[in-house]
């Protein structure tokens, strides 16, 4: 039914797993197979988007991408909060996507999971990348839900963008002191993921069909505000048949960090396997 509203809600909580199994399936479509059965938008200032078939049987086109504008400028509003000279000015890519997080959404009565993402100018800032999950339903009736990733180029999946940042909160604010750890652990305080950017490649990276990273190893900057204050930190990812692990660098070389993160979960893998 058109003309309905997309909802925007948090990413649901899951328990952390270090390492966790990915399922993927079909192949991707590739951008212009998707774009060539799009239906084009206007959000009313100017900027057409095009919008894919499987959210446009859901919600009106034009009101999907208003809200889509609505929710990347409040979340970067949230990045520039004195500005507000901002304009979206691409759609850069709509992917299928699957991982753990994204299949417990399928199990609930998500058809599917697309990772949207778009670009974003002004406030006198670099043009920067604002990425959603858009959850659509099996039932047309239901419009999408929309929930906010991480900023930037970030190549993790969901899952691990949602373990790595509770790790990142918690972290940061065990160096900011007790009084923040109890403000942040009580609401009182905002933690806001300003962006996650790719720095460097230690190994190749390959793709699965569900545009989740199976083989590779590389690092990441993340940015995080807390307590007004904003901490940068470089995180090492490591892919295989098995998951994804992750490490702060902490000054550490990366292939340093990558050799003791193997061998540490060569050690774990020993010990689960001694308890059989």
């Amino acid at each position: 039914m058109r003309g309905r509203k997309a909802v925007f809600r948090p990413v649901l909580q899951l328990k952390r797993r270090r390492r966790a199994p990915l399922k993927m399936s079909a192949c991707l479509l590739s951008p212009v197979l998707v774009f060539l059965a799009a239906e084009t938008a206007d959000a009313g200032d100017g900027f057409a988007a095009q919008v894919h078939p499987a959210v446009a049987r859901s919600v009106s086109p034009d009101i999907y991408v208003t809200q889509v504008r609505n929710e990347v400028f409040a979340y970067d509003r949230r990045i520039h909060p004195s500005c507000d000279d901002r304009r979206m000015t691409a759609w850069i890519s709509f992917d299928r996507i699957e991982d753990p997080l994204t299949h417990n959404y399928r199990t609930r009565g998500a058809a599917a999971v697309y990772k949207q993402q778009v670009r974003v100018e002004g406030c006198s800032a670099p043009p920067r990348l604002h990425n959603f999950l858009v959850i659509t339903a099996q039932d047309p009736s239901h419009p999408p839900v929309l929930t906010s990733a991480i900023p930037g180029t970030s190549r993790t999946s969901p899952y691990i963008q949602y373990n790595v940042q509770k790790f990142f909160f918690s972290y940061v604010a065990r160096q900011l002191g007790a009084l923040c750890l109890d403000e942040y652990q009580k609401g009182q305080a905002e933690a806001v993921l300003m962006r996650a950017e790719i720095r460097q490649d230690i190994e190749p990276v390959i793709y699965g069909d569900r545009n989740v990273v199976i083989k590779g190893a590389w690092t990441e900057e993340w940015a995080l505000r807390l307590c007004e204050r904003v901490f940068e930190e470089e995180f090492l990812f490591d892919a295989d048949a098995e998951g994804t692990s992750y490490a702060l660098l902490r000054g550490r070389s990366p292939g340093a960090a990558l050799q003791a993160l193997r061998e540490k979960a060569r050690i774990e893998a020993d010990e689960a396997s001694g308890q059989d």
